[in-house]
């Protein structure tokens, strides 16, 4: 966000707070804008949203050396599935696991569900490609090249940008960011990002 706006002369000033309210206070144009949120038909009526920042694609993870391949939630009959208790993978893949035709594994935490990748205790694991590659990135280098994710994406959503419909001067704050995203993409440097993150270059700089 910072170097999108930095292309066009604004400079951003950031304050962290809980997501909800993060959402309210935004909404009610105590903050210009907030991120990242995937479009809704409600939060279309109440914000104004920026051109896409990233599609979030849930993808497979897997062995390197496990033959892995998959069309359809049919396909996955008979795998067994890492899963972490709480999180969405899909209305088809939910309904699926609801209904006891998936073998699903459930654990608390992401991390677990890589460690029974790598002990082959699962088959496959369904997680965000940029998340997935964080957590690989802090496994021993010798683990780490052991894994890789499935291109089918199991589902995907937009990430953007909502700015307070409040305040005036978002109209143009709005087209000033998809501006300078635009030039972040054809400049190269946008994809420069999501390399360094799939390497867990931010997770390490925490």
């Amino acid at each position: 966000m910072s170097e999108a706006f930095a292309q066009e002369g604004v400079q951003v000033v950031y304050k962290w707070v809980p997501w909800k309210r993060a959402y309210k206070d935004t909404q009610t144009g105590n903050y210009d804008a907030t991120a990242a949120w995937v479009p809704t038909p409600e939060r279309k009526q109440l914000f104004l949203f920026s051109d896409t920042m990233y599609t979030n694609q849930k993808v497979f993870f897997h062995l390197k050396n496990y033959d892995f391949d998959w069309k359809t939630i049919a396909d996955l009959q008979g795998l067994s599935i890492g899963g972490a208790i709480g999180y969405t993978y899909g209305a088809e893949f939910d309904k699926a696991a609801k209904e006891g035709t998936l073998n699903i594994q459930w654990t608390k935490t992401d991390k677990q569900n890589f460690n029974k990748l790598l002990a082959k205790r699962i088959q496959v694991f369904p997680q965000e490609v940029e998340i997935g590659y964080g957590y690989i990135s802090e496994f021993p280098a010798e683990q780490a090249k052991l894994l890789i994710h499935h291109p089918k994406p199991l589902m995907q959503t937009t990430h953007h940008l909502i700015f307070s419909k409040k305040l005036k001067k978002n109209t143009k704050l709005v087209q000033l960011f998809n501006s300078g995203l635009k030039k972040l993409k054809d400049s190269g440097k946008y994809n420069d990002f999501i390399t360094a993150s799939r390497s867990g270059k931010y997770i390490q700089a925490k």
